[in-house]
């Protein structure tokens, strides 16, 4: 299984991946299932967006890999314009 901070992309992806495990697997419990009127059970607000969270982190582990960021070759145009945006920041 790979974890969150060896998932590809910046490191607030990262950690917003943490956070969204966090809160599918741990966060409150669901309320109650509400019945209708017609007998069956219809999923509360907060339980179907458990569930939609729930599917995201799924698809997002489906492709994750690895960060290799330390074996990525950078241009050299690349590194010449972060030098002259960096002061900018």
């Amino acid at each position: 299984m790979v974890v969150p901070s060896e998932l590809e992309g910046p490191p607030t992806i990262a950690s917003r991946e943490a956070k969204l495990h966090d809160f599918v697997t741990e966060g409150p419990p669901p309320a109650k299932e509400q019945k209708e009127n017609d007998g069956s059970t219809a999923l509360s607000p907060t339980m179907v967006l458990r569930l939609k969270l729930a599917d995201e982190v799924r698809r997002i582990r489906m492709y994750a890999q690895e960060w290799k960021g330390g074996e990525r070759k950078v241009r050299f145009w690349t590194r010449v314009i972060v030098g002259l945006v960096k002061g900018m920041l």
